[in-house]
């Protein structure tokens, strides 16, 4: 799945000559919104959903959720915790950073030569630093993840220069960076001696990762390097709960075994996400120049973050959704969850079981299914889906707008929108294109961008115009910054 560019692209033509239809691959800018185009649309606007979005969808043997919803008595827990993420007060008091434990990296994997255009074959090598993370949600929750889920593996990509020793050519304005006392001590350099007057360190972001990626290797190569080498910006890259080293026994691929994982997935997060921001103002001393950034899943999770932090961070949520309830009950992913087992598992609960956990669910959260059904891949489910087992979809519908939409009670907004930027696929069969109406009228002033692709031709080509998407968001928040207070860049 994560191939070149120039593979991506031919892989792409293939499957158009197999399914008939050639998706669009001329290099074009995706089309910025204004919005009244989005918010005007209905279903019979939507373009056609990309044939090899549905193509790809068949290669998914394995079904979500075998072991059905999990405990649902988890649930009100779990909107407690999201909601108190969302308080907006100093996330100190939610996390800790004491926890992060960095590494100096192994010889030929600590640093990675990149140059720019132009660049001379003495250009000092990025420096890339392997640390680990004891997740701050095992504090406010002991027993929620599994063993295997508790502790996160993080890697830091620094441009060149910055922590390289005295007299280096720092990554800000051809200034040396000083760092903070941990990652100094990690790059052996003398960390910063007056917090005050030294220059502050390289623009920032968090990268988190779509659905099936496992391993640093994609947002490094792909984005991270990219970053560091041509724009001084440096990433901090997590692995996910439940993938690579920290997924559990008897979790096939990245298939979660119940729903309720996928919330311990979602608040894990969500919590490690801040406790990085925090630890990079430390450390980074990025003087307020932070940002998070992900791609489906993660682009999900990333809105998360940002709208928890007190603070103005650059977003980029590249593909990912306003909820997590259009993918599982609108689009194409909804034929590979294990109705079945949720279906019967719904049906063993009781009336009054139900009825108090319908009780925690805030029915006017959920716009699917009125006139704002953000698909019209719904008909074609239906036929996917028996119905016999559409009680449950709309069950589903309900739990997971209710625990992931970045909308409703207790939850928080962009501090600074207008860094925010979302793009969006126009020919996406994963997530409802309309789903994107939901950033539009809950955040006003985000951005939202089209590519003229389906979900998997984005995550294919578009690499480039993600991270030119991640430039123009940091640089809009520098642009903020510049006018606001001090207190807000604290």
């Amino acid at each position: 799945m994560y191939a070149p560019r120039g593979f991506g692209r031919e892989l792409i033509r293939r499957v158009g000559q197999v399914t008939g239809q050639i998706p669009g691959l001329v290099a074009r800018p995706p089309a910025a919104l204004t919005g009244a185009e989005l918010l005007t649309a209905d279903r019979a606007d939507l373009p056609p959903a990309s044939r090899l979005d549905r193509v790809y969808r068949q290669f998914i043997y394995n079904r979500f959720f075998p072991d059905g919803y999990g405990d649902l008595h988890m649930v009100g827990r779990f909107l407690q915790l999201k909601s108190q993420a969302f308080d907006r007060v100093d996330p100190r008091h939610l996390v800790t950073i004491d926890s992060v434990e960095t590494l100096l990296p192994g010889a030929g994997v600590g640093s990675f030569r990149g140059a720019g255009p132009g660049a001379g074959a003495g250009t000092e090598p990025l420096r890339i630093v392997h640390a680990s993370l004891e997740s701050p949600i095992n504090e406010h929750w002991p027993d929620l993840l599994p063993a295997e889920c508790r502790r996160a593996r993080i890697q830091i990509v620094l441009p060149a220069g910055i922590g390289a020793g005295a007299g280096a050519r720092g990554g800000i304005a051809g200034r040396q960076s000083a760092l903070g006392p941990q990652l100094a001590a990690a790059l052996g350099v003398e960390p910063a001696a007056d917090q005050d007057t030294s220059p502050p360190g390289p623009a920032t972001f968090v990268q988190l990762s779509a659905t099936g990626d496992h391993s640093f290797w994609r947002r490094r190569m792909l984005t991270a390097v990219p970053l560091a080498r041509d724009h001084g910006i440096a990433s901090i890259i997590l692995e996910n709960p439940f993938y690579g080293a920290r997924k559990p026994a008897g979790q096939v691929r990245s298939n979660l075994r119940t729903m309720m994982d996928l919330f311990r997935m979602g608040i894990a997060i969500q919590y490690e996400t801040m406790a990085l921001l925090h630890w990079a103002e430390r450390e980074l001393r990025c003087d307020g120049r932070l940002g998070v950034a992900g791609l489906s899943m993660g682009g999900h999770m990333a809105a998360l973050a940002v709208a928890s932090w007190p603070r103005p961070l650059a977003l980029v949520s590249c593909l990912g959704p306003f909820s997590a309830a259009g993918v599982f009950t609108h689009g194409v992913f909804g034929a590979v969850c294990d109705w079945p087992s949720l279906a019967g598992q719904l049906a063993a609960m009781s009336p009054e079981e139900r009825d108090a956990l319908l009780a925690l669910l805030p029915e006017g959260s959920l716009d699917f299914g009125r006139d704002e059904d953000p698909s019209p891949l719904l008909d074609s489910l239906a036929h996917v889906i028996p119905r016999e087992y559409h009680p449950a979809v709309r069950f589903t519908a309900r739990l997971l707008d209710a625990g992931t939409a970045l909308a409703g009670r207790n939850v928080g907004r962009p501090a600074e929108p207008r860094a925010a930027l979302a793009f969006a696929a126009q020919h996406d069969a994963y997530v409802p294109l309309l789903d994107t109406r939901r950033f539009h009228k809950q955040w006003p002033g985000c951005e939202v961008r089209l590519i003229p692709h389906g979900h998997i031709g984005s995550f294919l080509t578009a690499n480039g115009t993600f991270r030119a998407g991640m430039v123009t968001a940091m640089a809009r928040l520098n642009e903020a910054l510049a006018g606001a207070p001090s207190a807000a860049r604290a």
